[in-house]
């Protein structure tokens, strides 16, 4: 089988050169792959190519065989950030920063690093869309998911505080973040799926997970669904049995989203998911949280939250069978206390903690007692 170094070309501010089977080593900066979005090899996938802009060049190597072409569109390609003029933008592929901040050497990990590699860009024509995510720390590995409406940098006061001890991998939910935009009807297990996907090019079997808001649905549906690669669960501001009149909010907000924009709900957004005090003391951190939500895809944003607003799986927590540990805030309207303690009844093997007087974004607004109650139950 070639590898995939031998198939793609990334082009960066430094000339690279042609990538070879396991010559990691030569990847420097790998902000670019230049792609024709219109050709692309079907029939010899395995065939060395150099793919370019404008034009689909063989390596000097095949230029003699013959080879057929099919459209790819850009929501084909994957692990990239966007398509622009014919340049994807490459998200991750391989971070070379992730062996020196492990204390791994380079060399001695090309083989791995290699098939890392090839297995996260060689499907390349296999119809899946892009996924950004990020890995940093060492220790026990921990997936961390984010809600609707933000990004992965929800993490960063968690991951900062817990680097030291745990392996930190994290991920834009599609159709946020540098992660593709959702053109299709989405669900909780397409966005589970992507997470296991996430763990799977990282080379990560079992983790344990902590999931926030929708993250912390994605992370019920991953523990029901995909029970053996997960140890312990951490649901945090997440839903469960949601009444029909709190159903009926969700979806008035949905519509007044789809009318009048994002910025129409932002207003209500500061009052559910912060405290006084914080909104007061915080005014940057505030702003900062609402520049991240207006700067949404809107057809993205309105999937992932109908995806948010109408799943329900209330009914299959007792699936569950991992340690959990619930955790909301004592005036979160949204994922309020009597989901968390729906939540702890139905899970055989859970935990509840109120955090007194917060309300929803407890990422936001208190980050290191999130990682102290993490800290203490993945470690328990």
């Amino acid at each position: 089988m070639h590898a995939l170094g031998d198939r793609v070309r990334l082009i960066g501010e430094k000339h690279l050169g042609q990538l070879g089977g396991c010559a990691a080593e030569h990847l420097r900066d790998r902000r670019l792959v230049e792609v024709d979005p219109d050709r692309v090899d079907e029939h010899h996938p395995a065939d060395p190519v150099r793919v370019t802009r404008g034009e689909l060049h063989r390596h000097p190597t095949a230029q003699r065989e013959p080879h057929h072409e099919r459209r790819v569109e850009p929501e084909q390609v994957p692990h990239v950030e966007k398509m622009e003029d014919g340049v994807l933008h490459v998200v991750d592929l391989l971070d070379p920063l992730r062996l020196s901040e492990a204390g791994e050497d380079r060399h001695g990990h090309r083989e791995r690093i290699g098939q890392l590699f090839e297995r996260r860009v060689r499907g390349l024509t296999a119809g899946r869309m892009e996924v950004h995510e990020r890995i940093a720390g060492s220790g026990p590995a921990i997936l961390l998911i984010h809600g609707v409406g933000a990004d992965l940098r929800s993490w960063d006061v968690v991951c900062q505080d817990l680097s030291g001890e745990f392996s930190l991998l994290r991920m834009d939910l599609r159709g946020h973040g540098q992660s593709g935009p959702i053109r299709a009807p989405y669900s909780i297990e397409k966005f589970a799926s992507d997470a296991i996907a996430v763990m799977d090019a990282a080379g990560i079997h079992k983790a344990h997970l902590a999931g926030f808001s929708l993250g912390g649905l994605i992370g019920q549906s991953l523990a029901i669904d995909w029970p053996d690669r997960f140890e312990k669960i951490a649901l945090i501001s997440a839903v469960a049995g949601r009444t029909a009149e709190e159903r009926s909010k969700v979806a008035s907000r949905l519509g007044v989203i789809r009318e009048k924009g994002i910025e129409a709900v932002t207003g209500a957004a500061r009052d559910r998911w912060f405290t006084e005090d914080f909104v007061r003391a915080n005014p940057q951190a505030i702003e900062r949280r609402i520049t991240e939500l207006l700067a949404n895809d809107k057809e993205s944003y309105l999937e992932a939250y109908r995806v948010f607003g109408e799943t329900e799986l209330v009914d299959q927590l007792h699936k569950i069978r991992h340690s959990t540990l619930v955790m909301t805030g004592e005036n979160d309207q949204g994922s309020n206390t009597r989901m968390a303690r729906t939540m702890k009844d139905k899970i055989a093997d859970a935990e509840l903690i109120i955090l007194p007087h917060l309300k929803h974004s407890v990422l936001v607004e208190a980050p290191h007692e999130i990682s102290r109650r993490l800290r203490v139950f993945f470690k328990s």
